[in-house]
């Protein structure tokens, strides 16, 4: 992040305070927010959960709560570089929040 002046620093840091209480509290977020294609592409071997696990609909909590934990867990050890779904799920949570945090600074 390059800076030209002292007011242009505080712009920046003013929109990093600001973004920085949007992520306080809880958030509800859907797997497109989650897993957007950038992160699946950097983490994965496919581009889209829909990918990640192509026999199943994951287009709602609902419908992918029904894919068995055994086949989820074989699906992110042999297309991911996790271990584990927790491991992936905590990776894009991380992801998701350096996104919002640095957005528009």
């Amino acid at each position: 992040m390059e800076l030209t002046s002292f007011d242009e620093l505080q712009r920046k840091l003013n929109t990093l305070e600001n973004n920085a209480k949007k992520l306080t509290g809880e958030h509800t977020l859907s797997a497109k927010e989650l897993f957007p294609i950038s992160f699946m592409q950097e983490n994965t071997n496919v581009s889209s959960l829909q990918e990640l696990f192509p026999n199943y609909d994951v287009s709602s909590d609902a419908t992918f709560s029904k894919i068995p934990s055994s086949v989820i867990e074989q699906s992110v050890k042999e297309h991911t570089k996790f271990n584990s779904w927790d491991e992936l799920k905590e990776a894009a949570v991380k992801a998701y929040a350096e996104r919002k945090l640095f957005e528009n600074v």
